[in-house]
C-alpha cells in the first residue's frame, strides 16, 4: 500500500515538474521522524526494487530506504522569493490513466497505470519506425512497472497497454 502511495506521489511530482513546477527539494520522511532532503536537480532516477525506495543521484552515493520505514514524500516549491509551499500530490492515477516518468528518460522509465478492467495487460514499447522494442504481459489491473531503457537509441517511443478491452497509449523521449 505504501509503495503505491509513494509511487503515485512521485509520478505526480515528475508530471508536475515536467510542466514547469519550480521544485527545489524532494524530502523523504521516515516514520521515526528522520527527514532526508534531496535537491531535485541531483536526482538521476527513482526505483522501487524489493520493497525499497532507491534514489540514484547524479553524483554521490545512492540513497536506499525500506518502504516500511517511509511515512511520506514531501515536495517543496518556491512560488515567490522567500515563500516556500508544500505541494500535495495525488497518490494514484485515476482508472484508465497512463503516466510515464521521468520524461525525458535516460536510464529507466516508470509506467504507472490503473485499469478500469481487472484483467491481464499486454505492454508494448514501439519506436517511431514501428519496431517493437519491449513487450511484457502484466497480471494486474494496477501497474507500477520500471523498464530499463538505457540501451535504446535516443528518440520518441510509444507505450501501449491493452487490457483486453481498450488500448491506452503514451509516449516518452529517450535521451542520454
Amino acid at each position: 500500500m505504501i509503495l503505491k502511495k509513494i509511487a503515485g506521489s512521485l509520478v505526480a511530482f515528475l508530471i508536475f515538474s515536467s510542466v514547469g513546477l519550480n521544485a527545489q527539494n524532494l524530502t523523504v520522511v521516515e516514520k521515526g521522524g528522520n527527514t532526508t532532503p534531496i535537491a531535485i536537480t541531483s536526482i538521476r532516477s527513482l526505483t522501487f526494487p524489493s520493497g525499497n525506495l532507491n534514489i540514484n543521484l547524479k553524483v554521490g552515493t545512492p540513497l536506499s530506504v525500506s518502504l516500511s520505514k517511509v511515512s511520506g514524500i514531501q515536495l517543496f516549491t518556491v512560488t515567490d522569493p522567500g515563500v516556500i509551499t508544500d505541494v500535495e500530490l495525488p497518490t494514484q492515477p485515476a482508472a484508465g490513466k497512463l503516466h510515464l516518468y521521468p520524461n525525458p528518460a535516460t536510464d529507466f522509465v516508470t509506467i504507472n497505470f490503473a485499469s478500469n478492467v481487472d484483467s491481464d495487460i499486454d505492454l508494448k514499447i514501439i519506436s517511431l519506425e514501428g519496431r517493437t522494442v519491449y513487450t511484457q504481459k502484466l497480471s494486474s489491473a494496477k501497474i507500477l512497472h520500471t523498464i530499463d531503457v538505457s540501451s535504446l537509441t535516443n528518440g520518441i517511443y510509444g507505450v501501449y497497454l491493452h487490457n483486453g478491452v481498450t488500448v491506452y497509449s503514451g509516449k516518452f523521449l529517450k535521451t542520454n
